[in-house]
């Protein structure tokens, strides 16, 4: 559990002093050891366990912590309480995206890849980088973030772009006119559906009036649901949803097939809509085989491009992490890597 330094054993810089549940983990230098180059210049250092943003920034203003994990529209307002803080923003393996239901014992609403594809032309994703992310994100074209060993912007086949006319054009194609109400409908099903995502995620609250509304302007019906998080994770665990709309992290090796895999639904990976292309799975285990790193990559980005082709789901960006530091704190260089460089 913890509880007991002398049982908590390691061989890094640092050793354990004490954990105490919901408040904070202590952890200081070790003198001795093995390796010279890496022994700690800091003699303590404590994470502090505050769960709400706005008041680790108070924290954080307050001078009672020296690090804090800023949000986009916390930026400004903190250059201007702390004018001589670092504030350091810095690329992740991060993104948001909506994964829409592809059992079709659940629904039936995006099992056509032209209606997912429709989908994500339908969203004005540069607007979402600049309204919700303040510019601390770009817009994702394909799978791979842009940390990833396979990240190619200049080969990814299809990108969505903002085109909702495209998008109504493929939704007539497959069939879903637009209804009395402005609602498309098929074979008498309405197309609306609801979204689940995690309540108190300041981003997604952002972000979830603005889906709704472009989705809306192409006849589609979305309904926003927040609920306590683990209770979106039992939901996607058993399917029982049709659409979540969530965060996530991939590798940097570029591997995806936790996610995308025929046989990686949960609990055995992260598949939770449920897609499935065996094409993809070969692929996939042909990376995993491939020792030549440049092959590799190529594998991945043709893996890559069969995902984002049939839009298995909506990777809206590849967001920043930003961190802000006190003045006494320097050598301060958070990345990607890990945020306490």
């Amino acid at each position: 559990t913890g509880q007991d330094p002398t049982r908590v054993i390691g061989s890094g810089p640092f050793t354990f002093r004490e954990w105490a549940i919901n408040d904070h983990v202590t952890i200081v230098r070790r003198a001795d050891h093995w390796d010279p180059n890496v022994v700690s210049a800091i003699d303590e250092f404590t994470f502090r366990v505050i769960p709400e943003s706005s008041t680790a920034i108070q924290a954080f203003e307050a001078d009672e912590i020296d690090v804090v994990a800023v949000e986009p529209s916390q930026v400004e307002p903190l250059r201007q309480s702390v004018s001589d803080a670092t504030i350091t923003p810095y690329d992740t393996t991060n993104f948001i995206f909506y994964l829409p239901q592809q059992d079709a014992e659940q629904t039936q609403l995006f099992v056509d890849v032209p209606v997912r594809q429709a989908m994500h032309y339908a969203l004005d994703r540069q607007l979402i980088v600049e309204r919700v992310f303040l510019g601390y994100a770009i817009q994702a074209n394909g799978t791979q973030p842009v940390l990833s060993v396979a990240y190619r912007p200049d080969e990814v086949r299809t990108i969505y772009n903002y085109d909702p006319a495209r998008a109504a054009e493929l939704l007539d194609a497959a069939g879903w006119l637009v209804g009395e109400d402005g609602i498309r409908v098929k074979d008498g099903v309405r197309f609306s559906f609801e979204c689940l995502f995690s309540e108190g995620v300041a981003t997604l609250v952002q972000l979830m009036p603005y889906v709704q509304q472009a989705w809306r302007e192409v006849g589609i019906e979305m309904l926003p649901a927040s609920v306590p998080f683990g209770t979106l994770l039992d939901a996607m665990d058993t399917g029982s949803f049709a659409m979540t709309m969530v965060g996530l992290s991939w590798s940097v090796d570029g591997g995806q097939g936790d996610v995308y895999r025929c046989d990686a639904v949960p609990p055995a990976g992260f598949n939770a809509m449920r897609y499935c292309n065996p094409r993809f799975d070969e692929l996939d285990q042909a990376q995993a085989r491939e020792l030549d790193p440049a092959r590799r990559a190529d594998l991945l980005v043709e893996a890559s491009n069969l995902i984002n082709d049939e839009a298995a789901n909506g990777i809206l960006v590849f967001n920043k992490e930003i961190l802000a530091a006190q003045p006494p704190v320097r050598n301060f260089l958070p990345n990607g890597y890990y945020p306490f460089w």
